[in-house]
């Protein structure tokens, strides 16, 4: 997983500054205008991953698992640059609740 991750990162990052004018790739961002015409700096763009398995947890729906990876790819985004975040957690098992006595 980590080559893999590495691998795609180190491509993305070599090959996304040659969708942008050269300018732009020297001064590391290039201008925008917001709905009122202001101009405003847009950094590059980056690639953030979030890696989610099940090595330390079950998913019993795969909706547990997609709610992870969005969780992780929103953490992945407040970090600087192209980069992935793997989910670690783990999880504690559930265990079925003990019998009541019976009564008689």
């Amino acid at each position: 997983m980590k080559k893999t991750c590495d691998e795609i990162l180190d491509l993305f990052d070599e090959l996304i500054p040659f969708q942008y004018h050269q300018e732009d790739r020297k001064s590391g961002y290039y201008l925008g205008k917001d709905r009122r015409g202001n101009l405003f700096r847009i950094p590059m763009m980056t690639l953030s991953i979030g890696v989610v398995t099940n090595q330390f947890q079950e998913f019993s729906h795969p909706a547990q698992a997609s709610e992870l990876c969005a969780e992780m790819k929103t953490y992945a985004k407040t970090l600087p640059g192209s980069v992935y975040v793997v989910d670690r957690r783990q999880v504690e098992p559930i265990e079925a609740p003990a019998e009541a006595p019976s009564q008689l």
